[in-house]
Protein backbone atom coordinates (compact mmCIF):
# COMPACT_ATOMS: atom_id res chain seq x y z
CA UNK A 1 0.00 0.00 0.00
CA UNK A 2 2.78 2.46 0.85
CA UNK A 3 4.34 1.93 -2.59
CA UNK A 4 1.12 3.06 -4.22
CA UNK A 5 1.02 6.17 -2.03
CA UNK A 6 4.63 7.03 -2.85
CA UNK A 7 4.01 6.54 -6.59
CA UNK A 8 1.01 8.86 -6.38
CA UNK A 9 2.94 11.53 -4.47
CA UNK A 10 5.83 11.32 -6.97
CA UNK A 11 3.37 11.68 -9.85
CA UNK A 12 1.54 14.61 -8.25
CA UNK A 13 4.75 16.44 -7.33
CA UNK A 14 6.08 16.11 -10.88
CA UNK A 15 2.87 17.69 -12.17
CA UNK A 16 2.99 20.46 -9.56
CA UNK A 17 6.62 21.31 -10.29
CA UNK A 18 6.61 20.58 -14.05
CA UNK A 19 7.03 24.25 -14.98
CA UNK A 20 9.95 24.58 -12.57
CA UNK A 21 11.53 21.46 -14.06
CA UNK A 22 11.02 22.79 -17.60
CA UNK A 23 12.54 26.15 -16.61
CA UNK A 24 15.48 24.44 -14.86
CA UNK A 25 14.57 25.90 -11.46
CA UNK A 26 14.33 22.33 -10.10
CA UNK A 27 15.44 18.96 -11.33
CA UNK A 28 13.74 15.58 -11.03
CA UNK A 29 16.03 14.57 -8.17
CA UNK A 30 14.91 17.55 -6.11
CA UNK A 31 11.27 16.74 -6.81
CA UNK A 32 11.79 13.13 -5.73
CA UNK A 33 13.53 14.33 -2.56
CA UNK A 34 10.54 16.53 -1.68
CA UNK A 35 8.18 13.67 -2.51
CA UNK A 36 10.00 11.39 -0.08
CA UNK A 37 9.66 13.97 2.66
CA UNK A 38 5.94 14.36 2.01
CA UNK A 39 5.55 10.59 1.97
CA UNK A 40 7.20 10.28 5.38
CA UNK A 41 5.12 13.10 6.85
CA UNK A 42 1.90 11.46 5.63
CA UNK A 43 2.97 7.99 6.84
CA UNK A 44 3.85 9.41 10.26
CA UNK A 45 0.49 11.20 10.39
CA UNK A 46 -1.31 7.90 9.67
CA UNK A 47 0.80 5.96 12.21
CA UNK A 48 -0.03 8.53 14.89
CA UNK A 49 -3.74 7.98 14.30
CA UNK A 50 -4.39 10.85 11.85
CA UNK A 51 -5.63 13.01 14.73
CA UNK A 52 -4.67 16.29 13.05
CA UNK A 53 -7.04 17.48 10.37
CA UNK A 54 -5.97 17.00 6.75
CA UNK A 55 -6.13 20.80 6.40
CA UNK A 56 -3.64 21.24 9.26
CA UNK A 57 -1.31 18.68 7.72
CA UNK A 58 -1.62 20.38 4.33
CA UNK A 59 -0.73 23.72 5.90
CA UNK A 60 2.39 22.26 7.52
CA UNK A 61 3.50 20.62 4.28
CA UNK A 62 2.87 23.75 2.21
CA UNK A 63 5.15 25.75 4.53
CA UNK A 64 7.96 23.26 3.80
CA UNK A 65 7.64 23.28 0.01
CA UNK A 66 9.75 25.77 -1.94
CA UNK A 67 7.98 28.94 -3.02
CA UNK A 68 8.95 30.22 -6.46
Amino acid sequence: MSGILLDYINYAMEIIFQEDIDNHKMNRTQVLFLSGGMFNIICDWIKRGATESPASLTDKISRILPQY
